[in-house]
């Protein structure tokens, strides 16, 4: 009977060893608790994942929830289980909840279309940066797994201390920064990263692990830093397209096979700590033909010893000679007109320690082997590399090497704008060039060429815009264009800017300005009211004066003319003695009968604003005796609403409650020196 009783109460403590499997709004979970779960998969435990059928597996965008519920019993979502998400090839991006304390092995094999991991800031042990998955612990940061399908260039958390062993393996990165607190890179970390092209090592790694970079084809130029020690065996293996592995002095050893099977290697610089070489680490290295060996390894062209290094060499330069760069490569990578590319290389692995590149248009580089360089203005430039080796100094020139093309200038003048019918426009191409000659011309008139000479004479007895275009065509098939449109006037003319937005009551006709020969008319109306009647102007051109002609319209409730552009109407009382009108800058001081134009005169000592808000003008004085100045406020339809003395520097106008076009005018003893017009 005891027996029974312990029996029983083993079975009941063990309910919940044997965990049950639910599924929940598409996760699978396994029930470790009266009130906790673990996300797992589907299929049998007993077959393992490998066996799963495709609709037993994630696809898509994954979101693991803090919590479900299920048959009426809440559940925290607390673990990731063993292969929980194994072998899902179709699944995209992963989301976690702050829940989550525990990730159990291998919960990632295989998903291969896997491009990011996210989880919850709230989460207190896990978090991603980039899409890759970390985890903190103890005050310490380590990458936890990084998605088989991330891409491009990465940049990790700067807080980890190490990279781990195959945490990139044959992703589909392009570059990668080590971070300055990584000390060690792990077994594969890289390996068969087919488009990784760019490592940016920091200061402090101290060991490359095995195989760490294998297979990493698009790598061609490796610096590895002074403060790396030793490679590992295979940590190079057949990067086929590496040309030049750079090693600097601090590094001790080489591991076994390390560069095996890089066939593209030219040359390597061997540093003077260098104390190893393991087996066959230069093996399969055809064209590695030259050795720069600084170190104290005694080399035999020929030999397997010392790792092969020197297998197929036809060239060891020993420590004890001196290196003097002789040339450096320029290519010229494509050419335009007033832009060329050119491709800059020592093309050899030396010691130095300076180097600077003179490019000869003033820019230069520093202690950069190779790189690619635009040239952006039109000229003949002579580079230069200078090279320091215990302050012994190496100069290179090639003169004139680089020739960009010039591209000419059809920029041209004229002595005034003032052509007045007949006129006799003079127009001279005034650029001069350092290297162009032959140069072909064509002038054109409203798209007629008219002529071939470098400068050019346009003779018009018309009024009107006459659209002048010139082209310069120079023998190494560079050209250019410049065009600028000419007004021929009449005599006497009275300017203005062209302009249509008026809107009227049916039947008005738009409202616009028309320049027509030696008359200007605006038509559209001009409208003030007057009494309650309308009073309509007529502006018309006579010589030095203009004539302002008014009709008096009977009808009420006409739509006022909307036509404020650049200019103020101002026609409150046009019976009276005098009102202004003001068009483009001028003042027009209207009688009865005639009218007489005069310039306003720019006073420096006012300006006027709207402020940030776009509620207050402001009108600020910069002359101390501000108690000669006036303003006022007139609506569009010349109404003055407000106005007075200026009592301030500074004044602020509140226009906040008001909308409309308003015009804000500033006089100096009466007489009126600004205008601004305020649209609100």
């Amino acid at each position: 009977m005891k027996k029974a009783f312990l029996l029983w109460i083993l079975l009941l403590s063990s309910c919940f060893v044997m965990a049950e499997k639910v599924f929940v709004d598409g996760i699978y979970y396994n029930l470790i608790s009266e009130n906790t779960a673990e996300v797992t998969y589907n299929g049998d435990e007993e077959d393992g994942w490998m066996y799963f059928s495709p609709d037993e597996l994630y696809v898509g965008d994954v979101v693991v929830p803090a919590s479900f519920v299920y048959d009426s019993k809440f559940y925290q979502v607390t673990t990731i289980g063993e292969s929980a998400f194994a072998g899902s090839k179709n699944m995209y991006s992963l989301t976690l909840p702050a829940s989550i304390s525990t990730i159990k092995d291998a919960p990632f094999s295989l998903c291969l279309s896997l491009s990011s991991i996210n989880v919850s800031s709230e989460n207190e042990l896990y978090f991603s940066q980039n899409g890759i998955l970390y985890e903190r612990r103890n005050n310490r940061v380590s990458i936890f797994f990084v998605p088989r399908n991330i891409q491009g260039d990465v940049e990790l958390n700067e807080r980890i201390t190490t990279i781990p062993s195959s945490a990139f393996q044959s992703t589909n990165i392009t570059t990668i920064t080590i971070p300055e607190n990584v000390t060690s890179i792990g077994d594969g970390a890289f390996y068969n990263c087919q488009y990784l092209s760019e490592i940016f090592f920091n200061q402090k790694v101290k060991t490359i692990g095995v195989q760490a970079f294998g297979k990493c084809n698009s790598l061609m130029i490796v610096t590895i830093p002074e403060s790396v020690e030793k490679i590992e065996k295979s940590a190079f293996l057949s990067c086929s397209n590496l040309i030049y592995p750079i090693f600097k002095e601090g590094l001790v050893s080489i591991g076994e096979m390390a560069f095996y099977d890089c066939g593209n290697i030219v040359a390597v610089n061997l540093p003077s700590t260098l104390q190893s070489i393991g087996n066959k680490a230069f093996d399969r290295c055809e064209n590695l033909k030259q050795i720069q060996n600084n170190s104290s390894l005694v080399l035999t062209a020929g030999s397997d010893e010392n790792g092969s290094v020197a297998k197929y060499v036809d060239e060891i330069i020993q420590k004890e000679e001196e290196t003097v760069l002789s040339d450096f490569l320029l290519n010229i990578i494509s050419s335009d007109c007033g832009s060329l590319q050119a491709e800059f290389d020592i093309n050899t692995v030396i010691e130095y320690d300076s180097l600077l590149w003179d490019l000869g248009d003033g820019n230069y580089r520093k202690n950069v082997e190779r790189f690619n360089y635009t040239y952006q203005s039109s000229g003949v430039y002579s580079p230069i590399v200078y090279l320091w080796k215990n302050k012994k100094e190496t100069k290179v020139t090639k003169e004139y090497a680089v020739n960009v093309k010039e591209i000419p200038s059809a920029k041209f003048s004229y002595e005034n704008s003032d052509f007045i019918v007949p006129a006799s426009v003079v127009l001279i191409n005034e650029s001069t060039f350092s290297n162009l000659e032959k140069l072909q011309y064509e002038w054109y008139v409203d798209d007629k060429i008219l002529s071939s000479e470098k400068n050019f004479v346009l003779n018009e007895n018309e009024r009107g815009f006459r659209n002048v275009l010139l082209k310069v065509i120079a023998e190494n098939g560079c050209e250019d264009v410049y065009e600028e449109d000419i007004l021929i006037k009449n005599e006497g003319e009275f300017e203005f800017v062209d302009y249509e937005s008026c809107q009227h009551d049916e039947g008005e006709e738009t409202c616009e300005y028309r320049i027509g020969d030696n008359t200007l008319i605006v038509y559209g109306k001009i409208e003030s009211y007057c009494g309650g009647d309308v009073y309509t102007a007529e502006i018309i051109d006579k010589g030095d004066t203009l004539e302002v002609k008014t009709y008096r319209n009977l009808m009420r409730n006409i739509t006022t003319c909307m036509c404020l552009f650049d200019y103020e109407i101002s026609i409150p009382n046009f019976y009276k003695e005098s009102c202004v009108v003001v068009f483009n800058g001028k003042k027009i001081n209207v009688g009865e009968e005639q009218t007489s134009v005069s310039e306003i005169k720019n006073d420096s000592f006012v300006k006027i604003r709207k402020d940030a808000d776009n509620h207050n003008v402001i009108i600020k004085m910069s002359d101390e005796n501000i108690s000669d100045y006036t303003y006022d406020i007139i609506s569009e339809v010349g109404k003055k609403i407000n106005g007075g003395r200026i009592l301030r520097k500074t004044t602020v106008l509140n226009f906040s409650a008001s909308n409309g076009i308003y015009f804000i005018r500033v006089y100096k003893d009466g007489e009126l020196i600004a205008i601004q017009k305020i649209l609100n």
